[in-house]
């Protein structure tokens, strides 16, 4: 989570060896990739410091991939839930239904401060906000071009995974290699609770702003007639 880190950009340029130091083991033939979920929604100079940074090592940014793996909003708050209360971040005595009530009512007090100072919520340690796609998107497209990007959804993975990967890989400039034998791994095992309908309620709007997105910028998502984007 190297460039989620507060820090300016010219300390990020310092700490840089430290992060490459890193993938010293990674022959040069190799592909690197960085991988976490904090990029996407946390503090908007992420994309911007990103480019900086590359940009000071001599690297052409438009060189740059992101491959960006999105989940039915509403459902991956269900798995946050589940796995906070595992790890005893959220008490026990604290319900999904208390968590998405005090969630929205956070969020549109949050959202609507960033508004009125003309930004973007970042959503940073929000469990609702960070299923709030398209504008998170919009401002990486303002950094980087959108060919840059492979956007598609673990409901897509989970339905066709071998067909996934091999778009995954074509994307990346990856040998093609035949992973439908590949095996779930990490997967959370609890009992789904029933879905609160006010959650549902203020995801739809949302979702159809992303599937618009989709079709201004097809070329950045995942939509085959075999295995369509989408939760």
């Amino acid at each position: 989570n190297f460039f989620d880190r507060h820090s300016s950009t010219d300390e990020k340029i310092n700490e840089l060896p430290r992060y490459l130091s890193h993938f010293s083991g990674c022959p040069a033939d190799l592909v690197r990739l960085d991988a976490t979920p904090g990029y996407f929604t946390y503090a908007a100079k992420i994309p911007k410091q990103i480019k900086e940074v590359y940009t000071s090592l001599g690297i052409d940014t438009n060189e740059l991939k992101f491959l960006l793996i999105l989940r039915d909003p509403a459902y991956r708050l269900i798995s946050a839930y589940e796995h906070y209360h595992r790890t005893g971040f959220i008490p026990e005595t604290k319900t999904l239904n208390d968590i998405v009530e005090q969630g929205l009512a956070r969020y549109a007090v949050a959202s609507k401060k960033a508004a009125e100072k003309g930004r973007l919520y970042s959503a940073e340690g929000d469990m609702i906000g960070r299923g709030v796609y398209a504008p998170h998107i919009r401002r990486w497209f303002q950094v980087f071009q959108s060919h840059q990007f492979l956007i598609l959804t673990l409901e897509q993975l989970m339905r066709d995974t071998a067909g996934t990967m091999a778009h995954v890989q074509q994307f990346l400039g990856l040998p093609q290699v035949d992973l439908s034998s590949l095996k779930h791994s990490n997967k959370g095992r609890y009992e789904l609770p029933q879905m609160p309908e006010n959650l549902v309620d203020f995801y739809a709007p949302h979702n159809e702003e992303l599937l618009k997105l989709k079709d201004e910028h097809p070329e950045a998502f995942l939509d085959t007639p075999q295995n369509r984007f989408g939760f």
